[in-house]
């Protein structure tokens, strides 16, 4: 799933690509940027950013057959969605402001707040959790250029520790979770 600028309308819309089958449908059709989709852990669930409710982008769900899914956070920032934990109880959202981005997870069962997972005056970006849900990686510019950090998870306030020496950003977990790869400077 990716969001793709429709040129005629200059919004971004969900597209589903079936890499199997070599086809591609759209999921959205609103007048609204939507983007930055998120697979859920079941495979027919997406999380999202939309542009659609009033105020800041908030996050929607999508589920399979639908063209526009139900508001599932509206925040006071621009939230964007980017992982769910392996057993599917968290979703990570960076959450975008004037002065910089924090990193935060929202349970998808109940109707708990958002918990901070890496929140400071600098900006954290890119969360993903370790394939066994223990550990989320992230990246910030702490230290004055964008490094790649890890915490436990749930957080643990002042736990992170940095583990890029030059700079990383755009950080994946190997499937094992005994390794991250990031891109350097």
């Amino acid at each position: 799933a990716v969001g793709v600028i429709d040129p005629r309308q200059g919004v971004s819309d969900i597209w589903i690509y079936d890499l199997e089958r070599g086809s591609s449908q759209r999921a959205t059709f609103s007048l609204v940027d939507e983007k930055a989709p998120v697979w859920a852990r079941d495979g027919q669930t997406l999380y999202y950013r939309s542009d659609g409710g009033s105020g800041p982008p908030d996050i929607r769900t999508l589920r399979a057959g639908e063209h526009t899914g139900p508001i599932l956070y509206r925040g006071p920032t621009v939230e964007e969605p980017k992982d769910v934990s392996p057993d599917g109880k968290w979703l990570l959202y960076a959450s975008f402001f004037v002065t910089g981005s924090d990193i935060l997870a929202l349970p998808l069962e109940g109707d708990a707040e958002p918990r901070p997972v890496a929140a400071t005056p600098f900006d954290e970006t890119s969360p993903r959790f370790s394939p066994n849900g223990k550990w989320v990686a992230y990246s910030s510019d702490l230290s004055g250029r964008p490094e790649i950090y890890v915490t436990p998870f749930p957080a643990e306030e002042g736990r992170a520790v940095r583990l890029s020496r030059d700079g990383g950003t755009r950080l994946r977990w190997r499937p094992d979770g005994q390794e991250l790869y990031y891109l350097g400077p």
